[in-house]
């Protein structure tokens, strides 16, 4: 599960079910189908694409960079290092112009992945996971809430390799999407009450295995499932999943979402190189625009989206280096 956006509830109205373990998967051990409806929309490329402005944000000291998450004030957070014992995972946070970091670190742990920061004003809160926390196995959970770490788990995740619990989207009502791995090694996506520490598992029609990434201020969520035609996108709303596929990709992965329901991730085509997307109007008619930062010749994946329309995420560029970005739309 490491790296796949990183290095190369209880809601009222919305369609989720309590995790009760493995009594609710079926023998196979994929997702069951549940009765949420789901809607199938075709979808084009914009007529008039928005102009973005690009700024590189690298930590110095590090060759690879991502920038994970942004908050209303542009905040971000973002992480470095790569993934090797000698080079762990850490996270760091920054506000603009991004000329400072102050790292994220859960103390003596493995690998620290910050994902998502809320817009606080006072102490903005960051959500992810931890790698092997101190006396602690698997990968938890982890918050950060005005310097106090609290990591937690899904009850009915699995044993062994398959101890994985990640936070990947926060909101400023501090819900988290997410998932956990089941007892047969799949991803379950979940929304998660962070202040009690409750899981609900989220159901997209098709899924042998999923991940919620993002959630909103209004608990509307983006996410990608494993399917047997392949990985897609989906958008959930008021019970109803939306398939979120590019258009001619064989894969798509949606990764972010603002309050006005933008959709950011990427997609891959047949070359297998990464691709940036924002998406307008997920649940009508679909309007896709591919984002690829000028150097980013090696891919360019789409982290997340302020209700502003500033993204981030990160680009390989002709070297096969690695760098995190902030981009706002051009006037």
């Amino acid at each position: 599960m490491i790296g796949r956006y990183v290095l190369t509830l209880f809601v009222c109205g919305v369609a989720v079910s309590a995790c009760n373990g493995p009594a609710s998967l079926s023998p196979s051990g994929a997702i069951p189908a549940g009765s949420q409806a789901s809607a199938r929309i075709n979808g084009a490329a914009t007529p008039s694409p928005i102009p973005y402005t690009f700024q590189t944000v690298d930590n110095p000291g590090s060759k690879v960079n991502a920038v994970t998450g942004i908050n209303q004030q542009s905040e971000i957070v973002g992480t470095i290092g790569s993934a090797s014992p000698s080079s762990p995972i850490e996270s760091y946070s920054a506000s603009p112009p991004y000329a400072s970091f102050t790292p994220v670190v859960y103390a003596n742990a493995q690998g620290t992945i910050a994902m998502g920061v809320s817009s606080s004003p006072s102490h903005p809160i960051i959500a992810g996971y931890v790698i092997k926390p101190t006396s602690l196995r698997g990968t938890w959970a982890g918050v950060l809430n005005n310097g106090l770490w609290t990591v937690f788990k899904d009850r009915k995740e699995g044993v062994g390799n398959n101890s994985i619990t990640e936070l990947l989207g926060f909101n400023d009502s501090q819900y988290a999407a997410g998932f956990f791995v089941n007892a047969y090694g799949l991803e379950i996506p979940v929304i998660v009450n962070v202040q009690v520490e409750k899981f609900n598992v989220l159901k997209p029609p098709g899924a042998i295995s999923a991940e919620g990434t993002g959630i909103n201020d209004l608990n509307h969520i983006a996410g990608w499932e494993s399917t047997s035609a392949g990985v897609v996108g989906f958008f959930f709303k008021a019970g109803v999943y939306y398939s979120v596929a590019y258009p001619s990709a064989t894969t798509t992965e949606a990764l972010s979402l603002n309050k006005q329901d933008q959709v950011v991730g990427y997609y891959q085509g047949s070359n297998g190189i990464k691709h940036g997307f924002i998406l307008n109007g997920p649940t009508g008619q679909q309007v896709w625009q591919t984002i690829d930062e000028p150097s980013g010749v090696n891919g360019t994946v789409v982290n997340g989206i302020n209700a502003n329309g500033d993204i981030c995420g990160y680009y390989i560029d002709g070297s096969g280096i690695q760098h995190g970005f902030v981009a706002v739309p051009s006037p």
